[in-house]
């Protein structure tokens, strides 16, 4: 993977699929709705909601805004919108670290998370709850959540709280049970998709922070990448990463159209365009026979009419031609804290805390994947390993094949969540972003790690959602 980055110049990868804002590009956009985000901060406000569709940079934003008051925010980050409300209040109470019990009543939970709230605000703390996805929110919930927003002291708000979500968020926000959370609603901003200018600037500015922004990308290519994406960050990034990838396999260091089609052929747009070009294609025979068999019809009537003998016949003075435009077919759709685990293998010496040591684990198991190194991989596994299709050996025979096959790997972890069973074992849950030279997936990943004999091990992996 480093020779990828070396041959184009490049000190890291400028098209990953994750929120990364490091490379947040600021478009006029995203400019209004980090305006809208500093306003309901400043103001002390209660809610507010952000609308847009897949791959438009609501969750990037979101944690570029965070990211500018890291001492005077404290935040609970939602991305399971589909609690009901006992659910998401343990979940927020979980997120700020607050220990609870199974057979905690409501009220007392409500009681801690106040007593926190209030504690926070004394030591001169804003805290928010940002829950993604939320138009997947039951309407139950979501009414909780306007309870929430009624925490207060006798000045100001104990709690913020921002929803962002797909144009249906904005639908479910009008429907009439949510009224009163509506009126409290302080904030709507929008996210769209780029407008070509915007969209070569973009990748422009990305490639430059990388670390080189003269890579030769012809006008005609920006214009294609446009034309497949609708300037969707998302699919731009797609398209990029996997057009640099077959131009970096071709050992070229300027971006031809064979690498877009490759690129565009792996991610599956090429194949449906031209599926819908074969569709359109079959509606416009359709049209043409059609009228072939009217004319047809209008020849054989006009041959009875000369046979009868009869003398009213219709002409035309004139040649009528028919044109059949093929239209543009509709561009295909494509449907979290941020930590990049380096691949060092270096460990510190030092004693270390439970949660070091399993992020070391996690160090050490990323850099043995990347590597290739299939038996120090597998290493990691407890000899009692399960997973959805079986035990141990059925996962490295599954593994060898996956891992083995690939020219190269590189992997990145993002929003560790870590969980304490008991003493020995933990839970571990994050988003896997995987790019190889064959695919790229994102995935919300659990692992169950236990400590034996001084070692950490993989009890359990499973794939909870895939996220593209």
């Amino acid at each position: 993977m480093e020779n990828f980055f070396k041959f184009f110049g490049l000190k890291d990868d400028p098209f990953r699929v994750t929120p990364d804002i490091e490379y947040f590009y600021m478009s006029p956009a995203h400019k209004e709705v980090l305006d809208s985000l500093e306003y309901l901060y400043h103001s002390g406000e209660g809610f507010a909601v952000i609308i847009g569709e897949p791959g438009t940079g609501k969750t990037t934003t979101v944690k570029k805004f965070l990211s500018s008051h890291p001492y005077e925010i404290l935040y609970a980050y939602i991305i399971f919108p589909s609690f009901y409300p006992l659910e998401m209040l343990r979940a927020i109470l979980r997120e700020f670290g607050i220990k609870t019990s199974p057979n905690e009543a409501e009220s007392d939970l409500f009681a801690k998370l106040r007593e926190f709230l209030t504690q926070k605000k004394e030591e001169g703390h804003k805290v928010f709850i940002i829950v993604d996805e939320a138009q997947n929110l039951p309407i139950e919930t979501m009414e909780e959540l306007r309870i929430l927003s009624n925490l207060e002291t006798n000045t100001e708000k104990l709690l913020q709280i921002v929803l962002t979500g797909q144009t249906e968020l904005e639908k479910k926000i009008n429907l009439p049970q949510l009224r009163q959370l509506k009126e409290r609603v302080t904030v709507v901003a929008k996210l769209r998709n780029l407008n070509y200018n915007e969209m070569v600037d973009y990748i422009k500015y990305k490639l430059e922070k990388a670390g080189n922004p003269k890579i030769n990308i012809p006008r005609y290519i920006y214009k294609l990448i446009y034309k497949y994406s609708g300037g969707n960050f998302r699919k731009i990034n797609l398209i990029m990463r996997r057009t640099l990838m077959a131009a970096y396999v071709d050992e070229s260091k300027k971006i031809k159209y064979k690498h877009l089609r490759e690129a565009l052929k792996t991610l599956g747009f090429y194949e449906e365009r031209r599926e819908q070009k074969k569709l359109k294609f079959l509606a416009g025979a359709s049209v043409i026979l059609t009228i072939l068999l009217g004319l047809v019809g209008t020849f054989a009537w006009f041959l009875y009419v000369i046979a009868t003998g009869s003398k009213e016949i219709a002409s035309s003075s004139g040649t009528k031609t028919v044109i059949i435009e093929k239209e543009t077919p509709e561009e295909p759709q494509i449907n979290i804290k941020h930590i990049v685990l380096d691949s060092d293998e270096s460990e510190n010496k030092a004693a270390l805390s439970p949660q070091e040591e399993i992020i070391s684990f996690l160090k050490k198991w990323k850099s043995y994947w990347e590597r290739k190194d299939f038996n120090r991989y597998i290493s990691l596994y407890c000899e009692d390993f399960k997973w959805a299709g079986g035990g141990l050996e059925k996962w490295k025979g599954r593994k060898k094949k996956a891992i083995l096959n690939k020219k190269f790997i590189k992997i990145y972890l993002n929003d560790i969540k870590i969980k304490k069973i008991n003493n020995s074992k933990w839970e571990v849950v994050f988003i896997q972003e995987y790019f190889s030279d064959k695919i790229d997936d994102v995935t919300l990943k659990k692992l169950v790690l236990e400590k034996t004999n001084k070692n950490i091990c993989i009890k359990e992996e499973r794939l909870l959602r895939r996220i593209r």
